[in-house]
């Protein structure tokens, strides 16, 4: 059995359970989450919200694979800025945010991390992270810091980047090589052998 784990699925949301599906079943037909497997977990819905941290990111490099990662196993995830390290993103210290998911979903977000093989890790479509505070609230975007590795990315030359083997096209992206060693680190541990390229069309990693 597999069940939809979006809290904001409309199933959920009118019926008060999450939506339940067969084993050969990929995606909700309410609200097209990947599904995750199990039965679904008994959720309070007009209780409060727990968040728990289940992994440490250096800068929103790591952030991208690992929420990618989890969303893949049809786990949401969000990010929270550690308080006492509101300046690490910026001054590219390890440990500068977490990434968190509903308590429920905790045990199983840890074993994708740790158990997770080298496989193509879809990047989101732009970089608007958002963080969260203690409290689970989002905050504002003026509130937020862009890390150095991030605008150096930005701002390599593509004149020798090569074009996507599958669709031809030239809008593809990569992790720079020059992200800080405590990324490259973090990213070896999560997975084995993560991609280079990544396509922005087709999604095609290689």
């Amino acid at each position: 059995m597999k069940h939809c784990p979006n809290l904001e699925c409309t199933h959920l949301e009118e019926t008060g359970r999450a939506g339940e599906f067969r084993e050969d079943i990929v995606t909700c037909s309410d609200c097209g989450t990947t599904l995750a497997a199990g039965e679904p977990p008994e959720m309070d819905l007009h209780g409060p919200t727990r968040w728990v941290a289940i992994a440490q990111v250096p800068d929103p490099h790591a952030a991208h694979l690992v929420k990618s990662a989890l969303a893949m196993e049809g786990i949401p995830s969000e990010l929270r800025r550690k308080a006492e390290a509101s300046q690490g993103l910026v001054a590219g210290k390890p440990s500068a945010a977490e990434v968190i998911v509903l308590d429920h979903m905790a045990e199983a977000a840890r074993k994708v991390l740790e158990e997770r093989p080298a496989a193509p890790v879809a990047l989101p479509e732009d970089d608007d992270l958002e963080f969260l505070d203690e409290d689970g609230n989002p905050i504002p975007d003026e509130a937020e810091e862009e890390s150095p590795s991030a605008v150096a990315e930005i701002e390599t030359s593509t004149e020798n980047w090569p074009n996507c083997p599958r669709c031809k096209t030239a809008s593809v992206t990569h992790l720079a090589p020059g992200a800080p060693a405590a990324t490259r680190g973090f990213l070896k541990r999560v997975f084995s052998s993560p991609p280079r390229w990544t396509c922005l069309a087709c999604r095609h990693q290689w």
